[in-house]
């Protein structure tokens, strides 16, 4: 009985984790996508609202999906200054959404024009930011697209395995 309960407990485990590194893989590329769509909103905010980036950051503080980038920087801001606090927000979501280096290094270019030239200047910063990131979330969607059922089978292969081994 508890050979059998501690096989299943292990099979369980294999499966949870063959899911988890497939689910890293989507969240990495729902925020890349989100990243994308966002950028062009703050584009537009700053080529004709005219608003702060506090403001702007403000619109963006409850997308689930962005991991919270807008919310950490405006956090940030008054205390580190622009740059920095771009910087410290990309390096933090990075980890948490899984990011490869080249797509947290795409995301974390952003914070070295943003704020710190005229407008013009932020549109081709921010233009510049959303080629090099849609790089990125067509190499996450391909990523996603390859190895997401492979990570979730291989997960439930090795669970089977495991309680076969065990039984």
């Amino acid at each position: 009985m508890f050979r059998l309960f501690g096989a299943l407990m292990v099979c369980a485990v294999c499966i949870m984790y063959g899911f988890s590194a497939a689910d890293r893989l989507r969240k990495s590329r729902d925020f890349l996508n989100a990243f994308i769509s966002s950028l062009t909103v703050l584009e537009t905010e700053i080529s004709f609202g005219k608003n702060t980036l506090d403001r702007i950051f403000e619109r963006f503080k409850d997308e689930r999906r962005l991991c919270g980038i807008y919310k950490s920087c405006k956090e940030d801001m008054p205390r580190l200054g622009i740059k920095r606090a771009w910087e410290a927000a990309a390096d933090k979501t990075s980890r948490e959404a899984g990011l490869s280096r080249e797509a947290g290094a795409a995301v974390k270019s952003l914070g070295t024009d943003l704020g710190m030239s005229d407008v013009s200047g932020q549109q081709k910063a921010i233009a510049r930011v959303r080629e090099l990131t849609a790089a990125c979330a067509a190499a996450a969607e391909d990523e996603y697209a390859r190895m997401g059922r492979t990570y979730r089978m291989c997960g439930v292969l090795t669970g089977i395995a495991c309680v076969i081994a065990f039984v």
